[in-house]
């Protein structure tokens, strides 16, 4: 298949040799070569959502295209409005979150193929799940859900893990591909090692001066997020922690001026990097560190690999009670020595906006200043620079005062 989205990602990936990072170079490689791998073999591609562990889809020789990389990536290449528009010409609700609407446009364009089938998980999401089935109502495909209860006892990830082992039996029938349990370790150990870089690399980001901006993270650790499980993604991470400690040990190799450090919750406008690059190179607000770049999730127990699997994806900040929240916040305020909390809030993305109450409560009571920035980070028709601005350079005054 001739994809307009791989042709748009290799002008991408021959340009990636300019960002800051070398870790970020390899990060839009190794996405660009298992895309172009999953497009070539399209018996392979299976489409699902950036908390489901990858690992049992690498261990099953198969690609998944994770809803979040597609969208954010089709948004920092300016394709965004004409895919979205597309879903909303089909018939789709405006109010649907952009990143579904991506889907379904990039889906009915031909950016991407059919996958083989849609997994996707009850809790994270529920339009997902309402998404996954029409789309594979419309292209004839195979839907698969794992439900994930409110609570986290041993009960619970018992029954999660029941469903990842029959997510196995399910792929193997729609893909023909063979589930084999020592290849699940092997991902299980590649995902380990990757794991143990990137928890390292976070360490040392908890000391100031900062050494690399926040928006570069988050465009470069949500990606790699998708890629756990696969030998490439081992080096990746090691690159990345080996070029933050040559930071660290060599100051003037830093990122510049640092006036105040940031905390960002949940993402960013991916179509207006500048406006990123204006907060953090500009204004001095360095982004320490970024919620979505948490490693949220201890080590895979190869003894245990179901139960591991449901443990992993249940241990996600974002499950459960709003507390589970609020708690991580808190800790990442003291461990990152952050000065404000910046939470940029989706449009339509509920599960998200539904805890910001409670954050600034909590922040409130520790003394955090708190801005809540309204938007959607895929969707720029309604994007106004200046109002953003206005109110970012408020609170940074305010942080100075």
């Amino acid at each position: 298949m001739n994809s307009p989205y791989i042709s748009q990602f290799r002008l991408t990936k021959g340009i990636s040799k300019y960002l800051d990072l070398q870790s970020h170079q390899k990060t839009l490689s190794l996405h660009y070569d298992l895309l172009k791998n999953g497009i070539e073999d399209d018996s392979s591609m299976i489409l699902t959502e950036v908390i489901m562990p990858s690992e049992i889809f690498y261990a099953m020789g198969l690609t998944p295209i994770f809803v979040e990389s597609l969208g954010s990536f089709l948004a920092s290449v300016k394709m965004n409005d004409k895919i979205i528009k597309k879903a909303e010409n089909l018939g789709v609700n405006q109010d649907i979150c952009a990143y579904h609407k991506c889907v379904i446009g990039a889906l009915s364009d031909g950016y991407i193929p059919y996958p083989k089938a849609f997994v996707h998980s009850s809790y994270w999401c529920d339009d997902m799940i309402k998404v996954g089935d029409y789309l594979a109502s419309q292209f004839k495909q195979n839907v698969f859900n794992i439900d994930i209860p409110f609570h986290y006892d041993e009960d619970a990830v018992d029954y999660v893990a029941n469903q990842f082992e029959e997510l196995t039996h399910y792929l193997e029938k729609v893909t023909g591909h063979t589930f084999d349990m020592e290849k699940l370790k092997e991902a299980f150990r590649y995902s380990n090692e990757a794991r143990e870089y990137w928890v390292k690399a976070n360490k040392l980001r908890e000391e100031s001066p900062c050494l690399m901006y926040g928006s570069d993270a988050m465009q470069m650790l949500p990606m790699l997020l998708s890629k756990l499980g696969h030998p490439e993604a081992v080096d990746v991470l090691k690159t990345f922690y080996e070029e933050l400690l040559y930071r660290r040990e060599n100051p003037d190799c830093g990122i510049g001026k640092e006036r105040f450090r940031l905390l960002w919750l949940h993402f960013f406008p991916f179509y207006d990097i500048n406006m990123m690059r204006y907060i953090e190179k500009e204004l001095g607000a360095v982004i320490a560190f970024e919620e979505n770049c948490n490693v949220y999730w201890e080590e895979l127990d190869e003894n245990e690999p179901f139960r591991s699997l449901a443990k992993k994806i249940m241990q996600h900040t974002g499950f459960g009670s709003a507390s589970n929240r609020v708690k991580a916040i808190q800790k990442f305020v003291e461990q990152y020595k952050i000065d404000g909390v910046v939470h940029f809030s989706q449009t339509c993305c509920r599960p998200f906006r539904g805890s910001v109450s409670f954050i600034r409560d909590a922040l409130r009571e520790d003394g955090v200043p708190f801005l809540e920035l309204s938007g959607d980070v895929l969707d720029s028709r309604n994007y106004s620079e200046g109002q953003l601005k206005i109110r970012i350079d408020a609170f940074i005054e305010m942080l100075q005062n």
